[in-house]
């Protein structure tokens, strides 16, 4: 399986401290999604500077909204698996 092949979905709130070990942790293994369900800090920010695709909220809207949102980001696109952290 190729890198491009899967698609790491990684909900996410107010996660700065966090979400840049949760990314390098995964980006090896495919590509890291990052759904920002509208944090108040840096997380997107973040989350684009260690390579992340990111998506974001403008409210949080709660973990299954944010998944659905990985999920429809990902249709049409050519990911063979989709990882949800």
């Amino acid at each position: 399986m190729e890198r491009s092949e899967l698609a790491i979905l990684i909900p996410a709130f107010n996660e700065e401290e966090n979400i840049s070990n949760v990314i390098n942790s995964v980006k090896s293994f495919g590509i890291p999604i990052v759904i920002d369900d509208g944090s108040e800090d840096k997380t997107a920010l973040i989350a684009i500077n260690n390579g992340a695709e990111v998506i974001s909220h403008n409210i949080n809207l709660g973990y299954e909204s944010a998944l659905n949102t990985g999920f429809h980001f990902t249709k049409g696109k050519n990911f063979k698996f989709i990882l949800t952290i």
